[in-house]
């Protein structure tokens, strides 16, 4: 049993060790490798003494290292670290919870880094899945887009398109529920997802279907979406969407 003394100790290592992870995601999307490496590693070795090689706060740990060992194209490295994380997340969490899919779509998307396509598309499936009977829109884009530039990669340009169809239409469907917040958040929403329209629509181009191109890049104008639903609330949001070809549905 633990006395006072050791608990205020317990209590000030997990301080540093949450000081530790932050220090070193900073540092990671700073570019700064070199130094993130070592403070992942100290967080996931405390997280492994004091919660237990298979906890949830570990697999959290396997996690920041594998994508930064990623990040740096240390693939052989991180592909371990994923795949301890990946058994963590379904042992404690299940096999349909949304950390599951999220867990997969890492794991799928370093296999394709690494060039390994029939290990990637099962995952990214899986995901997929997972994130839409869930209604988790956040990861279900993600597996969507994780799909399209996986076909895209076998040269595969009709699944390509089609499943970049359906991460805009996901993301779309989450702005429909900004429109009523600032400007600023949407925008800030919207930046780093800029690169999913952009890609879906040079493949239109490259596929020749121009006006579908466009109707893309409309949607990026964040004015576009917000006047409409500020001009009849009632209105449906599928004009804020992409329609599907016959071939498609």
């Amino acid at each position: 049993m633990l006395k006072l003394g050791e608990e205020v100790l317990g209590a000030e290592h997990v301080v540093v060790s949450i000081f530790m992870i932050e220090l070193a995601i900073s540092h990671h999307y700073s570019g700064q490798h070199a130094q993130a490496i070592p403070l992942y590693q100290r967080a996931l070795a405390f997280s492994e003494k004091t919660q237990g090689p298979k906890h949830p706060d570990t697999g959290a740990s396997l996690n920041n290292l594998a994508r930064l060992f990623q990040d740096m194209g240390q693939f052989t490295q991180a592909l371990p670290l994923y795949q301890r994380a990946q058994a963590i997340v379904e042992k404690t969490k299940g096999l349909e919870h949304p950390d599951t899919g999220t867990s997969l779509n890492n794991l799928a998307s370093l296999y394709q880094a690494m060039g390994q396509y029939a290990q990637a598309l099962p995952l990214h499936l899986r995901a997929e899945r997972i994130a839409f009977s869930s209604n988790d829109r956040g990861n279900l884009w993600q597996a969507q887009i994780g799909l399209a530039l996986l076909y895209s990669k076998q040269k595969q340009p009709t699944a390509a398109i089609f499943w970049a169809k359906q991460a805009v239409n996901t993301i779309q469907s989450l702005r429909a529920g900004l429109v009523k917040m600032d400007r600023e958040l949407q925008s800030r929403f919207l930046k780093d997802k800029r690169w999913v329209y952009t890609g879906l629509s040079q493949w239109l181009i490259d596929a020749g279907r121009i006006p579908e191109s466009q109707r893309v890049m409309a949607l990026l104008k964040e004015e576009e979406l917000f006047d409409f639903v500020r001009r009849d609330a009632s209105a449906s949001l599928a004009q804020s969407e992409l329609p599907l070809t016959g071939v498609e549905r």
